[in-house]
């Protein structure tokens, strides 16, 4: 019942509550909304009626999300600029709040490879800085779930240094146990990294999201890097033949 109850309020506008007891809520939203979308241009096709006003009624989307809404953004550049273009790819397999910083330590990463390349004993320290907002909800500093890892920004980043990213196999349920991460050299890693909210990137969000990596070491080389946009952004687009691995990763093992 609780179950029923729970999985029956999140399809409420999306409601977050999930997210503080870990469960499977966030799998179901976008396949519903996207569900949704078809139903309804397949409901109109066929005659069926629905709200003349449904933005901007009085008891319409707008009224209902927001205290102060902007009409005009709806109807800006159309015809001319389609939304379609400006959605996401996922290149990782977490939450997309993590990916800018993976993105920057996969890109360090692969630059040490021509100095013999990098293991996690040859870190000393990570300091990443994120803004606010992603922050609350990537916070989660040792998992023990693959649910829980996708969702800590300290995980994904262990893991981009470890593995070069965050596919989806770095999910997988044997590298968590009740007490956390399995991989001793993992865990170890993780309690090297440090995750803090930087003002000036908490402005840029929502219009970026951004993220600053420092890495320190053993040998006191200190990489840098930053993101504004994670690959697979529309202002960081991501190549097909990216697109084609990370399909084939999927599948091919099914």
């Amino acid at each position: 019942m609780q179950n029923a109850l729970g999985t029956a309020g999140t399809q409420a506008a999306g409601l977050w509550e999930f997210n503080a007891d870990g469960t499977m809520s966030k799998h179901l939203h976008p396949g519903k909304a996207a569900f949704n979308g078809v139903l309804a241009a397949d409901l109109a096709k066929a005659g069926f009626t629905g709200a003349g006003r449904i933005l901007e009624g009085e008891r319409g989307f707008m009224r209902a999300m927001s205290a102060s809404d902007n009409v005009g953004a709806l109807t800006e550049d159309l015809g001319q600029r389609w939304k379609v273009s400006e959605n996401c790819y996922k290149v990782w397999a977490c939450c997309g709040h993590t990916h800018s910083a993976i993105d920057v330590i996969a890109d360090l990463r692969a630059q040490r490879e021509r100095f013999g390349g990098l293991t996690p004993r040859d870190v000393t320290s990570v300091e990443i800085e994120t803004y606010g907002p992603g922050y609350e909800i990537v916070n989660e500093r040792n998992p023990t779930t693959p649910y829980a890892a996708k969702f800590s920004l300290a995980y994904c980043a262990a893991a981009a240094l470890t593995y070069g990213g965050a596919p989806l196999d770095v999910f997988s349920a044997d590298h968590f146990s009740e007490r956390g991460v399995v991989d001793p050299d993992l865990s170890a890693l993780l309690a090297r990294i440090h995750v803090t909210v930087a003002n000036d990137l908490t402005s840029k969000y929502l219009n970026a999201w951004p993220a600053r990596v420092s890495i320190v070491l053993a040998d006191g080389t200190r990489l840098r890097g930053a993101s504004d946009y994670p690959v697979g952004n529309p202002e960081n687009p991501v190549t097909t033949s990216q697109l084609e691995d990370k399909f084939v990763a999927l599948v091919a093992p099914r």
